[in-house]
């Protein structure tokens, strides 16, 4: 009888997540256009999940950070580098164009659109990621750290912690 329990137990566990997800969608946008491939191959290295496993873990959140799908060197048409930089600027027009069209968007990888953009730029004396998310009147964040050193995987992380701390799924499953 025991062992009847713990199927059904595990049958029910495994359809609750079935239709849910873990991890962010995402749009991700080098605003400096980095031409140093170190910098793009971390960013590359950090989307594919090959860089060490606490580079994902934030201590002071005590979360871990998962990443389902980013569009690392594309994205979708209607969102152009003019529409990034009036929706970093604050223009609610086109913020608001922006959280639709990440919400809206659909293809064979995403079936519910994306969570939002990150934006990355590397302003010289410092480096700059900013998350905004695709729901309306959500979460804009944006996390500053000095370059002293270049940008490192511990570098890294501390700008993701900071600007995905507190964003919310689009989309959280069925």
């Amino acid at each position: 009888m025991r062992f009847i329990l713990l199927i059904v137990s595990l049958t029910v566990s495994f359809s609750v997540f079935a239709g849910s997800r873990n991890g962010y969608r995402l749009v991700f946008f080098d605003d400096s256009f980095s031409k140093n491939p170190a910098i793009t191959k971390l960013f590359t290295d950090y989307f594919n999940a090959e860089l060490p496993s606490q580079i994902y873990r934030c201590e002071q959140a005590n979360r871990f950070i998962d990443i389902d799908v980013v569009y690392l060197h594309q994205r979708p048409k209607a969102i152009t580098p003019e529409l990034i930089k009036n929706s970093m600027d604050s223009d609610k027009k086109a913020l608001e164009k922006l959280r639709k069209t990440l919400r809206t968007f659909r293809n064979s990888e995403i079936d519910q659109g994306f969570d939002g953009l990150v934006v990355f730029k590397n302003e010289g004396t410092s480096f700059e990621l900013t998350t905004i998310s695709s729901i309306r009147n959500g979460y804009k964040k944006t996390a500053k750290i000095p370059n002293q050193q270049g940008l490192s995987a511990e570098v890294l992380k501390s700008l993701f912690c900071e600007s995905l701390a507190n964003l919310d799924y689009a989309y959280q499953g069925e």
